[in-house]
Parts: structure tokens; sequence; C-alpha cells
């Protein structure tokens, strides 16, 4: 008689911040056969008291749909041996776990789970999908890339959240009583980000002095000279002070350029973002605490949620709060609107970023302008509550970093605190940074270890210390962000299963981003498709404005075969001659190309000596003809390559081009121009001839190469499919995820 062999699954709610296994509270079932436990027990610091109705009132923990996939080891990248779903009762509600029996017989278990002699099988598990997935592919990368969305603006409560996870589950006896067992953890897909706000209770604004003209009144020494600020300013007389008295019953707060779409298990740049903005909400609660003597009243909003996200700072699509508070000064009132700026560049998945923000000043009087605000945020595991009551610690060890990942923008040196119940110590596992010019990584390990980049500071705060290269003539110029992975450990025999592992990402003053191009070229609706050579682009008068490039006639090898964009970041510049800022002048209609409009901004006239902060560099699969200065204009108006889109490229500065030579010349990106035969157009009627500029206003006969840059601080990084040519009012088909 064939026996069957019962298997269970128990689904979790998330992944818990623990050392080491905990066995489930319910006990495994008696019985032959595969267990797989999936846990969703609380979290290890956690009040002495609570129920499920304090910390699941929003869904997070539900379960109501598991599938299942087993495969034996070594076969993670085929299909699955064993499949199946499990689906809650309706009207039941199930938070934490829930046991779900599998049938599989002896024979099975022994030829596909565990064949010949393999002691060890993969168990993967996804909670919650929406609908049912497909079975044509369910290797665990397939099922890993699975696109999801959610309407996280329909409820503030969801209905439920996908999660995933996998475990090695090891055969302790093919006759046992239980063959095997193991433990899933699985993590949400999205993100979690909570607010509390506090207001003061006034704030004072000075009323300045004015004389009968109605001219401010500036204040003088004993001599009647005007007396200067540190800044250099006119000091002005103040005459009295205005009180301004917020009107907390007015508070809003909504997030902006959430993202609602993602893969199951995936990067976020592999993802091309969806955004969506909340609505406005008021606060659910106000609660008080007292602090060094004063009672304060933090406000705090139901929770907002996004799928991960990776963003360049101060790009059009970073995220961020938007506060509005009304206030009066006893006659009058005023919105004032406030903009509270996401902690890092990067959303990571089931994390939740907590903010803590004091509204102390006011804010701006109109919509579209920015008031920052500090604030002061941590972020932890989904699963490590924050509970305002009083809580303890159930473990007689345990160890807490504020966060896993910091960035270090141009700065040297930084400490951190974490907490520990014993003495701990620092291991560098690995400090790297990337070679652009070689399209690698450099690891210099070793050299961090030697001279102690990463040290203690004190028993419970971690420094780093690290000298940058920012000088933009030095061959050993630092133009990539250094990466140092560290452990901090329990210091003590029985303290190995006691650590955290934690990321500082160190940015120079200049650096670099790198992408592969796809290829994608088009001037002016032209695509070279052919078998080789080149295709001639027009613009609407039927006027060459140059080639396309055969994309697979560059293929990386050689001078000018470069298949990478390049960003590059500068944050700060120490060059007398040369300025950061917008170097676009005004907008203007280009002749020829009718469907542009008039808001295209080439570079300006006078913009000689500006550098974008962010620009993007076109790859070798721009390369064209030699043209006169008004089609290369036209050119780079009408380019479009990987995604970034026409109406956004221009030419580049004369500075700009001469920093982009100086980083060639340097070895620190490979060569991009290739000037030695002619030259390289620059904004201005500049040619850039590999030595010198020359002006070529009054020579209208002259022709030359372009190398057209995109403005990336301003546009962003966000890459769209072009299916027309249609000028700067650009259809985009926000799928494009090549």
């Amino acid at each position: 008689m064939k026996r069957y062999i019962a298997a269970y699954i128990l689904a979790m709610a998330a992944l818990l911040s623990c050392e080491r296994e905990q066995m489930p509270s319910t006990p495994y079932p008696d019985g032959e056969g595969l267990f797989l436990y999936i846990n969703a027990n609380s979290p290890r610091t956690k009040a002495a008291d609570y129920d499920d109705e304090e910390i699941e009132p929003y869904n997070e923990m539900l379960i109501k749909t598991v599938d299942w996939f087993i495969y034996p080891e070594g076969g993670t990248n085929s299909n699955a041996v064993l499949r199946g779903r499990w689906t809650a009762d309706a009207g039941s509600r199930v938070n934490k776990e829930q046991l779900v029996p599998v049938t599989v017989n002896e024979s099975d278990l022994n030829t596909l789970v565990f064949p010949g002699s393999n002691n060890t099988c993969q168990a993967y598990a996804i909670v919650n999908y929406p609908g049912n997935i497909p079975g044509t592919d369910t290797s665990i990368p397939a099922l890993k890339a699975l696109a999801i969305s959610a309407n996280f603006t329909g409820s503030v409560k969801q209905d439920s959240f996908v999660m995933e996870g996998q475990q090695q589950i090891t055969l302790s006896s093919r006759k046992a009583t239980k063959a095997a067992y193991g433990t899933i953890n699985v993590k949400r897909v999205a993100t979690k980000l909570t607010l509390s706000l506090s207001v003061v209770d006034t704030v004072k604004i000075p009323v300045y002095l004015k004389d009968e003209d109605g001219n401010y009144v500036y204040q003088t020494d004993e001599q009647g000279n005007v007396i200067l600020d540190e800044k250099g300013d006119s000091v002005r007389v103040i005459s009295g002070y205005e009180k301004w008295t917020p009107i907390r019953s007015g508070l809003r707060a909504y997030l902006v350029n959430a993202v609602d779409n993602a893969k199951i298990c995936a990067d976020a740049d592999s993802v091309q973002p969806h955004f969506f903005s909340y609505g406005s909400r008021s606060p659910k609660t106000s609660r008080q605490e007292t602090k060094d003597g004063e009672e304060i009243t933090w406000y705090d909003f139901e929770p907002f949620y996004s799928y991960p996200h990776k963003w360049v700072y101060g790009a059009s699509d970073e995220p961020y709060i938007k506060v509005e508070l009304p206030w009066s000064n006893g006659t009058r009132q005023k919105q004032f609107y406030y903009r509270i700026m996401t902690p890092g560049n990067y959303a990571n998945r089931n994390e939740w970023y907590h903010l803590n923000v004091d509204i102390a000043i006011l804010g701006s009087e109109t919509d579209n302008v920015r008031v920052d605000l500090n604030s002061g945020y941590h972020v932890v595991d989904w699963n490590e509550l924050i509970i305002t009551k009083e809580s303890k610690i159930l473990d007689v060890r345990y160890i807490t970093v504020p966060q896993e990942t910091y960035y270090m923008y141009n700065i040297e040196e930084m400490t951190f605190p974490f907490s520990s119940s014993h003495d701990c110590k620092i291991t560098i596992n690995s400090v790297t940074y990337y070679d652009f010019s070689n399209s690698s990584t450099a690891n210099v390990t070793s050299t961090a270890r030697s001279n102690n980049w990463v040290s203690l500071s004190g028993a419970r705060t971690v420094k780093i210390a690290h000298n940058l290269n920012n000088d933009i003539n030095s061959s050993s110029m630092d133009v990539s962000p250094y990466t140092f992975n560290f452990t901090i450990q329990h210091n003590d025999e029985e303290g190995a299963a006691y650590y955290r592992d934690v990321t500082v990402i160190q940015y120079p003053a200049i650096y670099l981003t790198e992408a592969l191009s796809n290829g994608r070229v088009f001037v002016n609706a032209t695509q070279n498709t052919g078998n080789s050579g080149n295709a001639t682009a027009y613009d609407d008068n039927r006027t060459s404005i140059g080639s396309v490039a055969l994309p697979s006639g560059v293929n990386g090898q050689g001078t000018n075969n470069n298949q990478h964009q390049y960003n590059v970041y500068i944050t700060v510049l120490d060059n007398g001659e040369t300025m950061i800022g917008d170097p676009r002048g005004d907008a203007t209609s280009l002749n020829g190309l009718n469907n542009l409009g008039n808001g295209y901004k080439p570079a300006g006239e006078d913009a000689d000596n500006y550098i974008a902060p962010i620009i993007k560099i076109a790859s070798s699969y721009g390369k064209t003809v030699v043209l006169n200065y008004e089609n290369a204009q036209k050119r780079c108006a009408a380019y479009q390559e990987n995604g970034y889109p026409a109406g956004r490229w221009r030419l580049p500065t004369k500075a700009e081009i001469n920093f982009l030579m100086n980083l060639s010349d340097l070895n620190k990106i490979p060569t991009l121009f290739n000037p030695q035969t002619s030259f390289y157009w620059a904004a201005g009627h500049l040619g850039f001839n590999g030595d010198d500029f020359t002006d070529y206003t009054n020579r209208t006969t002259a022709t030359g190469y372009t190398r057209c840059v995109y403005d990336v601080w301003y546009w962003g990084d966000g890459q769209h499919q072009l299916t027309s040519w249609n000028g700067y009012k650009t259809d985009y088909d926000s799928t494009y995820d090549e």
C-alpha cells in the first residue's frame, strides 16, 4: 500500500531581526514527512503586554494565501518539483502564522525532493500574491521577478501585503518520525513610512523699522558706518516682533512620489517606477511627552506605504512629505507649506522609516516653494515595533544599530552610536570603489584595515575616518563612492551569534555613475535599423542633422566605442573660474524642429564657465559626422538614447567639455571625445580641438562633432520609452523596463 506523507507550511507576516532560529509556537504535527515552519512571532524587544489590535490594525501581518514551492538542492533555477497554494477560509482572519498541509508520497519525497544521497532541499513561499501565479516557469529567479502593483491610496488599511521567503531544509532521517523540517522567514515587498509632528506654541517674526520714504533703517556703529553680519550683509533695525500662533486643527500631511509597482524580490534599480502621491491626511492621534521638564504634544499620522525606490538627491522624483499648517497673527490667517525629505536615497523592502519632526518656523506661503524641515528618524525592520509605553528587553543579550546603511557626502569623518548589552568589536569585511576606466571594482580592504578607517570610538560609538582626494587635477582624484561593509559583534566567546552588519557609502565631492546603454538611439524619429553603416537623420526641412550609428557598430572596443552612459555629480568645485549652476539659457525654438515648440532650453550664450550639478553624457552610440553649429544644436535637441527623451539634451558648455576631457586625461573614464582630427562643439559657437577652444561665431562654414549632455539634475534619471518623435511634449510609456 502506498503511504502518503504530510508536509506542513506555516506562513508568517514579517521577518524577525533574530540571531538564532526559534522553534514554532505550535508543535510540528506527528507523522512522517517534510515540515516547513514559516515564522511570524512577535519581536524580541517588545512591550510587556500587548494584543493584536495594537500591533496589527492595518493587516500588515494578515495571511490570505500561501503559494509554496519545493526544489531539490541545486535545482532552484528549474521548475519546482512540488508546488501548491493554501487559501484562508472565507471570513477568517489569520495573523502571524498558518499551518498549511501539503501531501506528497514517499516515493516523490525520496526521488524528487531528496534524490540520491541529497540531504537538503530548498523551499520558497509567496504570501498574498494577487491572482494565480503563472505555471510556465516556477524557478525561483522567475518567481522573484514577478511584477506586482498595489492601490496604496485606496484605503489606509490595506487588504494584505505581498511577502516572500526562501530557506534550505535539511533531512534528518528518511525513516524518522519527522524526516525533515526547517524555518522560512518571509519579508514584505512594500516599505512603510510613519510621521510624528510637534508644533511650537508661537513663532516670533521680526518687524523691521522703515523711514518716512519706506526704506529700511540699518544699524550703524559710533562712527556712522553700517554694521555688517558674518555674510557681509547690512543689519536692519528691528522695531518689534509679530507673533504667529499655529492652528493645529488644520495640520495636514501627505507623501509625494511614492511607488506602487515592483517585482517580488528584485533590486529597485531593475523596476521602472510608477509614481503616485497620497491625498492629504489629518493626524490620527495626539499624545503627550515630557522632555526636559517641558510637555510636548506629538501628532501621529496613519502609515504611508510604497514599494522600493532609489532616487537621486534633488531630482524631480525624490520622495518627500508635504506638510500644510495654517498660522494666525491675531488679525489674519495664512496657510504655510513645508517639505520633509525622506532619509537616505533608497527605500528598502520590508523596512519601516519613522520620522519625528518639530515645526518651529513659518513655512512657504506658496505650495511650489520648498521650506525643508530637518527630521530625526530611525529605520528598523518592519517587525521591530515602535511602542510608546514602557517596554522591557526579553533577552539577556542584544545589539542594535540605528540603521544598516549610512551615507557620507563629501565628509571625511563620521560617528554613529549603537546599543549593545556587551562590549563589541569591529571587523572590516570589505572596502571597495568602482574603477570606471577599467569597468571593474577595486578592493582596498587591506588598506582600510591597516589604516583603521573603521574603528570603535568609545564603547558604543563607531567612527569612520577616511580622507578623500577632491583635487580635479590629480591622477588619484576620487570619482567613485567608497563602500564600507563591516560587522559590529559581541567581543566574547559566547557572542558570535550577536552581530550587526553595517554599510557606509562615502561620496567624494565629484563622483560618477555608469550605466550600459541599450543602443536605442533616435534623432528626430530616425533610428538605424539597417545591417551596416550609418542612417542619416534630418530635421523637418530635410536638412541633415548628422547620422545615427548602427548599434552593432559600437562594440566597446577601441576609440570612441564606449557603450556606457555616465552621470557626473558635482557637489563642490574648488575652481575660481568654473561655477556650478544652471547653464541653460532662455527657452527658444529651433528652425526645422517644428514639434519641439518654444520651451526647449539650450545652454546660454553666457554659460561658458557653468557646469550643471548632475549631467548625463551620451555614449558612443551618439557619435556622428561633422556638423555646423546650428545643426549640432538641433541634433542634441532631437537626440534621445536609452529611454532619455528628446527635448532635454543639449550641447555641453565650455567648462563641461573641459571637465569631461580632464576626467579622460586622468584615466578616470574611457575616452568619450576624440578631437585629434576635428573639434567638438560647445555652446556659444565654441569649438574644442583637443588643446583649446576657438570662437566660430562668424564662421558659419565651420564643422565639428557633437557629444550631447542631459540635465539629470533638472529632469531626474527616470527612463521612458518613446514610441514616436513628438518633441518637447514626448509621449512616455512608463512600463518601459529594458
